[in-house]
């Protein structure tokens, strides 16, 4: 396993609590709200709106608002991860979780999967929602609708379970490099 964190290099996730204070420390250019809401009384749409503030007045970026959905508490009987942990030695981890994958088969199944990207229509962006030169004074918004019934996987059908939970997540993207400047959910 290895993470990220701000889509930076690559670390081993026993070193997130020492290399997090550091980024967790500094400040961000921007600051986004984001808000998910039905559309309609039949719930059968959603609205989110996120709005981006900046800390000073920048000139000559190439910022813009993205928003995606993502979904906890996910679960199907027919998925299943696969596990290249199958009969490998615990190496001094003790956990349930660890357990289930070196004890367990090439594919897992039964898992509940978090902080899913369901929806996503603009992974570069949502184009002129950040003018090239920002004030400190303005707020940019962006918005997105989208039906219930268009989040849907691949092969198009629906698979979002009735106990799931979905949330709006906002990002600065810099459109040049395609870096999350900050995020929000």
């Amino acid at each position: 396993p290895a993470g990220t964190i701000n889509r930076g290099a690559v670390i081993d996730p026993s070193y997130f609590p020492y290399e997090f204070e550091e980024y967790a420390e500094g400040m961000p250019l921007g600051d986004l709200d984001i808000t998910l809401d039905w559309a309609d009384e039949d719930k059968t749409e959603l609205t989110a709106t996120a709005t981006a503030k900046f800390v000073q007045n920048l000139e000559g970026t190439n910022y813009r608002i993205s928003i995606a959905l993502v979904a906890d508490g996910l679960k199907n009987d027919n998925w299943k991860q696969s596990n290249y942990y199958a009969g490998e030695e615990p190496d001094g981890i003790d956990s349930d979780l660890w357990d289930l994958f070196i004890n367990g088969k090439s594919k897992v199944a039964g898992l509940t999967f978090n902080d899913v990207v369901v929806y996503y229509p603009d992974v570069f962006g949502i184009e002129n929602t950040i003018p090239e030169n920002i004030s400190i004074t303005e707020g940019y918004t962006a918005s997105i609708s989208v039906k219930k019934d268009d989040v849907v996987n691949l092969a198009g059908q629906q698979f979002i379970n009735e106990d799931a939970t979905v949330k709006a997540v906002a990002i600065i993207l810099d459109a040049t490099t395609g870096t999350p400047v900050n995020a929000n959910k």
